[in-house]
């Protein structure tokens, strides 16, 4: 593994803070956009990893901090006759990620049909009491959905049925104004249409495209099946890396070295770092080290 230092120059650095920036509001306001949709949280009375309902006032808690949170909220048990059976609502679920020395725990946005919609950065707590170590972890991971500005948009044909809009972040990118233009609808060229108003940030690409796409291939070792394009959204020390799902593959950490992150999902711990301006993911299964290639936008 080689490391480069150095920056050539300020504009350079400019540029990548600017390329970060962008990227980073254009994949927020998507998720923002897929979670304004639905038109309530159910809130269950006992959750799968708890042995007991309400147990540490898990459900108490997230039922007061998503209604103030401006969300319409019901138990399980209280959802409208209306209501029953509908996709118009997502399901919270709380993960317990806690050791012997810190209580965690994760919050996960679910559809009707049990697909994860959101997932929320990993809250922690040093508190002995385990009631108040979960509150306080619970109210550090349910500020990931404070950020997102929750205000109910009802779809104009919403179809009960239909799954979570895909994300897709191609040609999706907000564009900073320079001093003096006026923001507004605009053809930027011949099939590319940008909007820029307080209200509406809208980049829309109709030209054709050609379909170029190759699948990664691992530098070594078999590894594990090749991977889409995941997208970078920031998160308190670091990323989480999200399919156009959209699902929340990896979570990245940020190290002391440049472009190297100590990175987690469910099947494996490792390293994800940057090498001749490609991204790797190496941790160890079964015994054998595995290197496999990863399609990373930042």
């Amino acid at each position: 593994m080689s490391y480069l230092g150095g920056v050539t120059g300020n504009k350079m650095i400019k540029g990548i803070i600017r390329l970060v920036f962008i990227l980073t509001v254009a994949i927020t306001s998507r998720v923002e956009a897929q979670i304004n949709k639905y038109q309530f949280i159910v809130v269950p009375e006992k959750f799968q990893e708890f042995e007991e309902e309400n147990q540490y006032h898990t459900s108490t808690l997230l039922k007061h901090l998503f209604s103030n949170e401006g969300f319409t909220t019901y138990y399980e048990k209280e959802v409208p006759d209306a209501l029953l059976g509908s996709c118009k609502g997502l399901k919270v679920d709380v993960l317990d990620e806690s050791s012997m020395l810190r209580t965690r725990a994760v919050l996960v946005l679910k559809d009707c049909k049990g697909r994860e919609v959101y997932r929320t950065k990993q809250g922690d707590s040093r508190e002995k009491d385990l009631k108040e170590g979960f509150r306080e972890a619970i109210e550090v991971a349910f500020q990931s959905i404070e950020s997102l500005g929750y205000s109910y948009e009802p779809e104009e044909t919403p179809r009960e049925d239909e799954g979570p809009v895909t994300i897709n972040f191609d040609n999706d990118v907000k564009t900073l104004e320079e001093p003096g233009n006026s923001a507004g609808k605009r053809e930027v060229e011949p099939g590319v249409i940008q909007e820029a108003t307080p209200d509406v940030q809208r980049y829309e690409d109709r030209r054709p495209k050609p379909s170029g796409y190759k699948p990664a291939v691992p530098s070594e070792n078999k590894g594990e099946a090749s991977l889409d394009i995941w997208y970078a959204q920031k998160i308190p020390g670091g990323y989480q890396l999200v399919d156009s799902s959209p699902k929340i593959r990896l979570q990245l950490h940020e190290t002391s070295l440049n472009e190297i992150y100590l990175a987690e999902n469910e099947i494996a711990n490792g390293l994800v770092f940057k090498q001749q301006n490609r991204w790797f993911f190496e941790y160890y299964k079964d015994g054998e080290r595995v290197v496999q290639e990863l399609h990373i936008k930042f």
